[in-house]
């Protein structure tokens, strides 16, 4: 017995739903507020937010893990897993894909921003330029908040290095050692961790 198997021309629903993704996408991204040159572009990604500074025309500056394959969920796996990644310059509606996006410059009641120019400048300067990464202390909501503010800060981390050092001192144990104390605890938990 032979199967002849055909290739099936695309059908007329499959058609019309991706057109609906296309059009509700676009649509999407008219109604998303106009980010001004400088501006921080907070992407709600599935699990996380990514971060991004706006540089006019279109365009975002953000880091980015060293992967030529395309989607949000393979770069977050990506990010997570190395400790490099690279400064990139790409379109907005090319870095937010089908996720939701807001202008937040969160922090402007706290710190004072830098000049828009100055922001954007830097911003361009840094493009293609090797980063150092780490998901907790150097990540992608650091380079932005440093670039507008000239402070490198986190706030989707903070909860998790609250539980990780709950979880090296579910006592409180090391605050009420001498600082000497505090540094043996701490080398010995740090040989103790690495032999596991």
């Amino acid at each position: 017995m032979r199967f002849i198997i055909q290739k099936k021309p695309l059908s007329t629903n499959r058609v019309i739903k991706e057109l609906e993704v296309a059009l509700i996408t676009n649509f999407f991204l008219v109604l998303q507020p106009k980010p001004q040159p400088g501006d921080l572009i907070e992407i709600f990604r599935r699990f996380y937010r990514h971060w991004a500074v706006y540089v006019g025309d279109g365009y975002v500056v953000h880091v980015a893990p060293p992967s030529n394959i395309p989607g949000a969920l393979v770069a977050s796996i990506m990010s997570s897993a190395v400790d490099k990644a690279f400064v990139k310059k790409q379109r907005l509606r090319d870095v937010v894909g089908r996720d939701k996006y807001e202008v937040n410059n969160k922090h402007d009641d706290k710190h004072k921003p830098f000049k828009p120019s100055e922001i954007v400048q830097q911003a361009e300067k840094l493009v293609d330029k090797e980063f150092s990464y780490n998901l907790f202390s150097n990540n992608c909501e650091h380079f932005a908040n440093e670039l507008r503010y000239g402070v490198r800060r986190s706030d989707q981390t903070l909860p998790c290095l609250r539980f990780r050092r709950q979880m090296r001192d579910p006592h409180g144990t090391l605050k009420k050692r001498s600082s000497h104390q505090r540094s043996w605890w701490r080398s010995w938990w740090t040989r103790s961790s690495a032999a596991v």
